[in-house]
């Protein structure tokens, strides 16, 4: 199975569940750089195929290379502006570096907000990016 490919049906079927690395990491007890090597092709989800089919097969993830399933609805969910800020405070919470934590937030807002990072706010005296 190509790792790569296998990777990017991962990260399409994360983000049509609206969900971050972090959140998906933590459904499947991994780190967040776990999930991110999976869906760059760096290693192999193979011993954890079967739990993320669990959390992603509603939104189209199979471990197989049949057509995936058509895709659901995600459930309701706090209205845009406030399902942010929820992400980011559980960022903010988290016990990563200032460095991750500013890359995770600048993910969450780019996914829900295109287009609002490329103006990058400037944090003591460098863009953030």
């Amino acid at each position: 199975m190509d790792d790569l490919a296998l990777g990017a049906r991962i990260k399409r079927a994360r983000e049509r569940a609206r969900m971050t690395q972090l959140e998906l990491a933590e459904q499947l007890d991994v780190t967040r750089r776990t999930v991110a090597n999976w869906e760059t092709g760096q290693t192999s989800p193979l011993n954890r195929l079967g739990a993320i089919e669990e959390v992603l097969g509603r939104w189209g993830f199979t471990s197989l290379h049949e057509a995936p399933p058509p895709v659901q609805e995600r459930p309701e969910e706090p209205a845009g502006a406030v399902a942010v800020v929820e992400q980011i405070l559980d960022v903010l919470h988290s016990r990563f570096s200032d460095s991750t934590k500013i890359a995770m937030i600048a993910e969450v807002i780019e996914r829900d907000y295109p287009g609002v990072a490329d103006e990058a706010p400037v944090v003591e005296g460098r863009a953030v990016r």
